[in-house]
C-alpha cells in the first residue's frame, strides 16, 4: 500500500498509524472514485485506498483489536492541503 489515493490528501501508509481501506467491489466503487478528485480517467486498482481521515467516526466499528468499515460506509470528508501537516 502506497498512500491515500484522494487527490488533496497526503497521507502514506506507516504501519500502526491511520487505517487503509481499499475501495469496495459493490455500488459504492463508483462513489469513492469519484470523491477522489482525480478525474474520470481514474480507475481504482486492487491496492488503491482511501485513509480513514475521510470518513465519519459512524463509518467503523470494533471487533476485538480490528477496525472495520461498515458496509454502507462512503467518503464524505475533504481534507485541503492547508490543513495537512
Amino acid at each position: 500500500m502506497g498512500g491515500c489515493s484522494v487527490a488533496s490528501c497526503k497521507n502514506r501508509f506507516i504501519r500502526g498509524t491511520k487505517h487503509f481501506f481499499r475501495f469496495p467491489k459493490d455500488w459504492r466503487r463508483e462513489l469513492w472514485m469519484k470523491f477522489t478528485q482525480r478525474g474520470s480517467h481514474f480507475i481504482a486498482k486492487g491496492s488503491s485506498t482511501i485513509c480513514e481521515d475521510h470518513f465519519t467516526s459512524e463509518s467503523f466499528h470494533k471487533k476485538k483489536d480490528r477496525v472495520l468499515m461498515s458496509k454502507d460506509a462512503v467518503p464524505t470528508i475533504m481534507i485541503r492541503d492547508s490543513q495537512q501537516f
